[in-house]
This record gives structure tokens, C-alpha cells and sequence, in this order.
């Protein structure tokens, strides 16, 4: 299998505009149903909360906790961020959960790693087990 072609412009076309964000997600270019934005999802960890853990799982009468499982016992704050994609202007930001995940995540991913999606109306953005959030 080929390597995709790198697009028009190379890596910086890609990297136009850099923003300072404390979290951590995924970045899509939604053209066409919203205008020409470039959509944010990111998740910002904050402190451990005391008694907060992820639920239980269990593996054949077990319970089983993956050793790169992360995340759970601490604060999260869930946000999309919209912004123009020709100047990298923050356009809006909502914040989409503030609290304790319900489960854990990998220690390597996010629990904004999904795209976002759009019906030209409403912004979807699904963060792991907290779920499918639309915003406007």
C-alpha cells in the first residue's frame, strides 16, 4: 500500500495557524456546510479528584484494569473550539462536559480524539463514554 499524497502546500499548508491549547484532540477543516472552519475538539485534564476512579471492569469473573488505563480520577473539561480557517481567529467555544470521566482512557489517546461532524445546522463531537454532545 502507497503512502497518500501530501497535499498542495506540504506540512505547512497544514500547520498554518498554531493556537496555545492545554489540552489535548483532534482538528478537522469542515469546507463547504459551515463555511470554511477548521473544527477543535480537546479535552483538558485538571486535578485528581479524591474518590474518583474509572468503572470497574471484569474479564471472566475478574476485575481487570488495562495497565495503560489513565484519566478517570482526575477533572476533564471537554471543549469544541471554532475557528476561521483563513486567519486561525477563535470564531466560538463551548465547553461540552466538565467533570469526572465515566471510564478511563489509553494513556496515548484522547477522550477527544474523534472528528467532529456537522449537518450544517449543529456540530456533533463525541467524547468516549460521556457521549455524543451537538452544539450550535
Amino acid at each position: 500500500m502507497s503512502r497518500p499524497k501530501e497535499p498542495a502546500g506540504g506540512v505547512e499548508s497544514r500547520q498554518k495557524h498554531q493556537m496555545e491549547n492545554s489540552g489535548c484532540g483532534a482538528r478537522t477543516l469542515l469546507a463547504g456546510c459551515l463555511g470554511k472552519q477548521d473544527l477543535l475538539t480537546t479535552a483538558i485534564e485538571g486535578d485528581v479528584v479524591p474518590g474518583a476512579k474509572a468503572v470497574t471492569h471484569m474479564d471472566e469473573g475478574k476485575e481487570f484494569l488495562h495497565p495503560d488505563s489513565v484519566g478517570a480520577d482526575r477533572k476533564h473539561t471537554f471543549k469544541v473550539i471554532c475557528l476561521n480557517a483563513d486567519t486561525g481567529k477563535i470564531l466560538w467555544e463551548q465547553t461540552a462536559f466538565e467533570g469526572t470521566p465515566y471510564d478511563d482512557r489509553h494513556r496515548k489517546s484522547s477522550y477527544a480524539s474523534s472528528t467532529p461532524a456537522t449537518d450544517g445546522k449543529l456540530v456533533y463531537a463525541f467524547f468516549g463514554t460521556e457521549g455524543l454532545l451537538p452544539t450550535t
